[in-house]
């Protein structure tokens, strides 16, 4: 039954037999008989095919949220069961965004694997609001993540992490050894991949005269890009900039404001004695790299 539900809910968020079969390491046809036997147990059709993927019909619209209860019940039965065992085997879901995932997850994840070999990991890398909301909705056990603005979550902070003003080395600010976010107004803002919520927006919400932010790249290397042509500024932060090429380019400190980089889990929900375990993996990592 979970197999059948479970691939149900991959290829509904995939919308795609062969992108559904990838992410659970199955083969098409084989993600294609699951299907089938599901649709013929529930006795309905709950997908229909495209030449270019699927979607979802509208009993399998209707049937969708009873099968992530479900899957979701599953999984926490087996975390439960593999827990009880202790730390000898289970699965951990991780949710982590680029300049952790980038500077950090790497040694963690090896440090992690040989003291708890047979617990398998699954990473899923995303933008703030991608992991924000895998967390909460129960498809990660626990996330990196900057500190939310809603209570949905249980957030544990780890560390602090400053922001930094991008900007041409000729730049009349770029010898400031800190900028006020108000000496910004009315400049071009070049739009990382954090886009203009959670930090970012806070950051230029009190900035009196607004701010440009007409390029909107999505992308943390392209606004780079961006700013080396001189199309304006961007904000990154001193994680990001360890990887960052900045040739041609000045980093400033942005005046009082830092990010806060914890890891989140679902508010009251089961935590499995592997979050814990890799929680304190994380704590020993940054207490031997300070």
């Amino acid at each position: 039954m979970y197999a059948r539900w479970n691939t149900f809910l991959c290829v509904a968020e995939e919308k795609s037999l062969t992108r559904a079969a990838q992410r659970l390491g199955y083969t098409q046809s084989g993600v294609s008989h699951l299907i089938s036997a599901l649709e013929e147990e529930v006795q309905l059709q709950l997908f229909i095919r495209h030449r270019n993927g699927t979607e979802l019909t509208a009993e399998g619209k209707q049937l969708l949220p009873y099968a992530r209860r479900l899957v979701s019940a599953a999984e926490d039965m087996s975390r439960l069961a593999a827990n009880l065992k202790g730390l000898e085997w289970g699965k951990l879901r991780i949710g982590s965004f680029s300049s952790v995932t980038i500077n950090w997850l790497p040694d963690i994840l090896q440090r992690f694997g040989e003291k708890y070999p047979r617990i398998e990991i699954e990473v899923r890398n995303g933008a703030y609001s991608v992991i924000e909301a895998e967390v909460a909705a129960g498809r990660t056990d626990c996330s990196f993540l900057i500190e939310p603005s809603g209570s949905q979550l249980s957030f544990e902070p780890i560390c602090e992490d400053r922001y930094f003003v991008i900007l041409p080395a000729d730049d009349s600010l770029a010898e400031k050894k800190e900028i006020d976010p108000q000496a910004l107004s009315g400049r071009s803002f070049i739009v990382p991949a954090e886009g203009t919520q959670y930090d970012i927006g806070r950051i230029f919400a009190g900035v009196s005269g607004g701010i440009n932010s007409k390029y909107d790249m999505g992308d943390d290397y392209a606004a780079v890009e961006m700013v080396k042509k001189g199309f304006g500024f961007t904000i990154l932060p001193e994680l990001l900039l360890k990887t960052m090429p900045l040739s041609g380019l000045q980093a400033v400190p942005l005046e009082k404001y830092k990010r806060i980089i914890g890891i989140a889990t679902g508010k009251g929900s089961y935590r499995p004695q592997a979050v814990t375990a890799f929680i304190q993996c994380v704590k020993e990592y940054l207490a031997k790299e300070a």
